[in-house]
């Protein structure tokens, strides 16, 4: 399982990187925004959906306030409860 997990978080990170290094930081913040849409998609934000994005988010360096708004503006976009994201346990 740790094996498992960590091949996950490299592939991740090799995604990531190449992702911060090719787009503006304009551009990655869109990027997160579409992430919200999709995480949204169901109309419910699971916890491992809002974990997955604040992981990618930092990876790419969108801070955590340029994350919120982009998640902000989806849920007013999609007319959905503006709720704060589940908690970290």
């Amino acid at each position: 399982e740790a094996e498992g997990a960590q091949d996950e978080a490299n592939h991740l990170l090799r995604f990531t990187r190449a992702i911060k290094d090719a787009y503006a930081p304009e551009e990655r913040i869109e990027l997160i925004e579409m992430l919200w849409e999709v995480a949204y998609a169901d109309g419910i934000l699971h916890d491992y959906e809002a974990n997955l994005l604040r992981r990618i988010g930092g990876l790419i360096y969108v801070s955590d306030r340029e994350r919120g708004a982009a998640r902000r503006r989806v849920v007013t976009r999609l007319g959905l409860a503006d709720e704060s994201p589940p908690s970290q346990h």
